[in-house]
């Protein structure tokens, strides 16, 4: 794969990943308003460096969104997962 096709499929899975990691922010907040909460209300416009940033990053790769039970948001989590793990196979390939 040449550079410029690889620069493509990093701004694909990071823009996949923002856009996901905006979906399980919506459905914490709407579904699951206690956990959102509690983690500090978190949100893209924040650091991912702030508190609530790095709780919510946590609960995804800490796997507690399990405890939740919901299909919807374990997809979600999953697929997060899943597209970052392959962005940092990509970066350090």
């Amino acid at each position: 794969m040449n550079e410029k096709s690889m620069a493509g499929l990093y701004a694909w899975l990071f823009a996949i990943g923002l856009v996901n990691g905006i979906g399980i922010l919506e459905r914490l907040k709407h579904s699951h308003r206690e956990v959102y909460v509690q983690m500090g209300s978190p949100d893209f416009g924040q650091s991912n460096l702030s508190k609530p940033m790095l709780k919510f990053q946590a609960f995804i790769f800490t796997f507690e969104f399990i405890k939740l039970r919901d299909l919807l948001l374990t997809a979600l989590c999953l697929f997060e997962l899943a597209t970052q793990g392959f962005l940092v196979y990509l970066i350090i390939l």
